[in-house]
């Protein structure tokens, strides 16, 4: 497993490199993506922190705060706290993270968060289970895991 930080520096170093910035909502919703992918395709998460249910889809909270200083312009370079040398992700796991990138990257903030909104996706599972707008809520990885199997074999 992974610090979602380490996963979002690949994603941030892997967009400034194609001059294809991300926002910040992108970032998210790209680690979650491949968590989702990493949990059908290994059977095991991709990162250490929970997934939780906020109000425009699933979040990793740390990583949230982290980059919430940039509202919702595009990140061109890479955050301080991301400025690390080490090359941490396997390359197994380098493959879901670009499978992820290259079919996902070009979409909008808004609309990645639409495809995380789907009806009985794990964030409206957890969302409708806890109430509307109960922050924090977590979305257990099983959930994900089968939402992700799921759509691998459609």
């Amino acid at each position: 497993m992974y610090s979602v930080m380490d996963i979002a520096s690949y994603f941030i170093k892997k967009a400034i490199a194609e001059k294809n910035y991300l926002t910040p909502i992108q970032v998210m919703k790209l680690c979650y993506f491949a968590h989702g992918y990493k949990l059908a395709i290994d059977d095991t998460p991709l990162v250490d922190e929970t997934v939780q249910a906020w109000k425009y889809g699933p979040v990793f909270k740390d990583l949230y705060h982290v980059l919430k200083l940039y509202g919702n312009k595009q990140i061109n370079r890479i955050p301080i706290l991301f400025e690390n040398d080490e090359d941490v992700i396997k390359d197994d796991d380098i493959e879901i993270l670009d499978a992820v990138f290259e079919s996902l990257a070009d979409m909008d903030g808004m609309s990645l968060s639409d495809l995380t909104h789907e009806e009985n996706s794990p964030w409206h599972q957890a969302w409708e289970a806890q109430g509307k707008n109960t922050k924090y809520t977590p979305i257990e990885n099983e959930s994900i895991k089968n939402y992700f199997q799921g759509m691998l074999n459609d």
